[in-house]
């Protein structure tokens, strides 16, 4: 009878590097796998990054708008005050005139 010595180092051997093969090759599937996954997450995220920023770009253009009318607003608003201060003046001058309880401008006298 031979001795089965050889054969069982030849088995091993390959056994071996089947094992060694078998892992290399489960471990490059699920590196390609966590690959493909990570450049789809990456698509996603330049696709949302993109969006926000146009999203962004509408709100900064918005706000522009609004604060165009805000500003025309408060100018009006200014000018409406100080014709109505106006208009005030001279209703208090006409009210109070004849009852004499304004001072004349300059005097210390009421009229």
């Amino acid at each position: 009878m031979a001795d089965p010595t050889a054969a069982y180092y030849i088995s091993g051997t390959a056994l071996s590097i089947v094992g060694v093969l078998g892992g290399a090759r489960s471990y490059y599937a699920r590196q390609r796998k966590r690959w493909t996954e990570e450049g789809a997450q990456g698509q996603k995220n330049t696709e949302a990054l993109d969006a926000n920023t146009k999203a962004a770009a509408a709100n900064t253009s918005a706000v522009a708008q609004l604060t165009t009318k805000l500003d025309k607003f408060a100018d009006d608003t200014r000018r409406e005050l100080a014709e109505h201060h106006i208009r005030i003046g001279r209703l208090e001058d006409v009210v109070e005139a004849p009852m004499g309880t304004r001072r004349r401008r300059g005097t210390g006298e009421t009229t």
